[in-house]
């Protein structure tokens, strides 16, 4: 090696070194920053769901500014402890009614922001979602600073929020058909149609696989905190709207079939349990006939499965009261209750209504015993139920006196001794065997869109007013649903409705309450400020 070369050694040496030591310097403020902000993540993530807890409320979904300013000062409390700070904060930014804007914490270098609702949800909801913010806007440098860089701002944000899963009561099946000008033919899945036709839901959701639908006369009322859930992204929102109610949440795949028991009729004789008598024209399994008691003979009132009240119906002589036991009834001119004084009570139990299905112009009851099993109405998909001019369908109500859910009626036992009841142990009262046409996919249970459902599947009719009391379920997931009304103030009521479709028209006024009160929401963090999406920094 030349003398000269042996020179160049030590300078390019002592350069390479200088280069590691900024390298190295640099890592250990860049370490620091990355440490300081996994601690105000950390932080924020714990301030955040500490007032997301406070949004939560017992009965209701419904969120008021006193939940509001409870949930910035639980989170506050929670960023004055971690943080260090020699005091809580306040004056101008820093009062929990209002959201809390780059407020100073005493004694630290951190300002703090507290919003809600959140701007920056991604998965979940804004006004039941909390925001919170720490950023130290002078974070020091050690080595930087031979960069000239001494201070750095460093901060964090998190949100959390309560999540509901739909508590429905309505909810429709048929999965969108766009057409190629971006209108979708199937949007009016849940149609409100006619003058002072409307749904009132105290208690629920609506959800639907393209969207509701309202005319200018119609309406759809849910709760505050509850909201129509659906596919189709229309705006405007196709239905009326007082005040921004009902809320609207679009969702991201469709709403599969539940895919709730249906009640069986074979039993399973080897288990001594037979299968359910079929009633013929000849046989019409009125109580009288089959009992041997005499004519339009019930059960003493209280026993039996019969109602010791709803005395001015089922003991006023005015009217011909005949009791039918469960069974297969599969009558050529199917089951009527033809006549304004007609009243058919149907003692506990399953009933199959084959052939044409039954035609209620009558009374139709069932299920009015508190505490007793009722009953459960299963019409196949060829068959009708044509209850819309019937003087009053009454089914699983329990008795007379019961306003609430905790009095009604319990499931029906079907022929194997099951109760008939949803995956949440609620009593089904009508149901409607799915078409497993309209249904593929794994487990049968994703709605297809096939025209045959659309127009062949009619099955249900029933009255919209004060004539319509069913609590429970309305299992008809591959039916066309229709509920008519005739323009009374009278207020029908109905638990859970599930169909394909349904219409409500001619003035209905009805009440669906989903039949269980709400469960507690889910407080979860969400994705809005992670790093992978952008999150709405004050």
């Amino acid at each position: 090696m030349a003398r000269n070369e042996l020179g160049q050694v030590l300078p390019l040496t002592a350069l390479f070194m200088t280069a590691l030591l900024l390298i190295a310097a640099l890592a250990v403020d860049v370490t620091g920053v990355l440490s300081a902000e996994r601690f105000y993540t950390t932080t924020a993530d714990a301030a955040a769901l500490a007032g997301g807890q406070d949004l939560q409320k017992a009965k209701s979904r419904a969120i008021t500014t006193v939940e509001y300013g409870r949930a910035r000062g639980h989170a506050m409390d929670v960023l004055v402890e971690r943080l260090g700070a020699t005091s809580t904060p306040s004056g101008s930014g820093c009062d929990p009614e209002f959201d809390i804007l780059a407020c100073a914490l005493p004694g630290t270098p951190y300002l703090v922001s507290i919003r809600t609702p959140s701007p920056s949800c991604v998965d979940c909801e804004p006004e039941r979602s909390v925001q919170v913010t720490i950023r130290n806007p002078a974070y020091g440098l050690t080595f930087a600073r031979l960069a000239g860089q001494a201070k750095w701002n460093v901060q964090a944000t998190a949100v959390a929020g309560l999540h509901f899963s739909g508590r429905y009561a309505v909810l429709t099946l048929r999965p969108p058909h766009p057409l190629p000008n971006a209108i979708d033919q199937n949007r009016e899945n849940i149609s409100v149609d006619g003058t002072n036709t409307r749904v009132d839901v105290p208690r629920g959701d609506v959800g639907t696989n393209t969207s509701a639908f309202t005319n200018s006369g119609g309406r759809i009322t849910l709760a505050s905190g509850y909201r129509i859930d659906h596919i189709d992204d229309i705006s405007p929102d196709p239905w009326n709207q007082v005040n921004g109610l009902p809320e609207g949440k679009l969702l991201r795949k469709l709403i599969h079939d539940p895919d709730y028991m249906i009640a069986d009729f074979d039993g399973d004789p080897a288990a001594g349990l037979p299968a359910a008598p079929v009633y013929s024209d000849q046989e019409d399994g009125r109580w009288d006939e089959v009992a041997g008691n005499g004519p339009g003979a019930c059960p003493a009132p209280g026993t039996e499965g019969f109602p010791a009240d709803y005395t001015s119906i089922l003991a006023n002589p005015a009217f011909d009261v005949v009791c039918y036991l469960p069974g297969v009834y599969m009558d050529k001119q199917g089951f009527n209750v033809s006549q304004n004084t007609d009243v058919a009570y149907l003692l506990p139990g399953a009933y199959y209504f084959g052939e044409k299905g039954l035609d209620v112009g009558g009374t139709l009851m069932g299920g009015l015993v508190t505490g007793a099993n009722g009953v459960v109405l299963v019409v196949p998909q060829d068959a009708d139920l044509a209850g819309n001019n019937s003087v009053a369908l009454r089914i699983n109500q329990g008795g007379e006196s019961c306003t609430e859910d905790s009095c009604r009626s319990l499931p029906a036992l079907d022929w194997l001794g099951r109760e008939v009841k949803s995956h949440e142990g609620l009593t089904i009262s009508i149901e409607v065997p799915r078409d497993d046409a309209c249904f593929g996919g794994a487990g049968g249970m994703t709605p297809l869109d096939v025209s045959q459902c659309t127009t062949a599947n009619d099955t249900v009719n029933l009255p919209g007013n004060g004539n319509l009391a069913i609590s429970g379920i309305v299992y008809a997931p591959s039916d066309n649903v229709q509920v008519n009304g005739d323009n009374t103030s009278q207020v029908g009521e109905v638990g859970q409705l599930i169909a394909w479709t349904v219409k409500y028209a001619g003035g209905a006024q009805l009440s669906q309450n989903y039949p269980q009160p709400d469960q507690v929401g889910t407080l979860r963090l969400d994705a809005a400020c992670t790093g992978v999406e952008l999150c709405n920094l004050p």
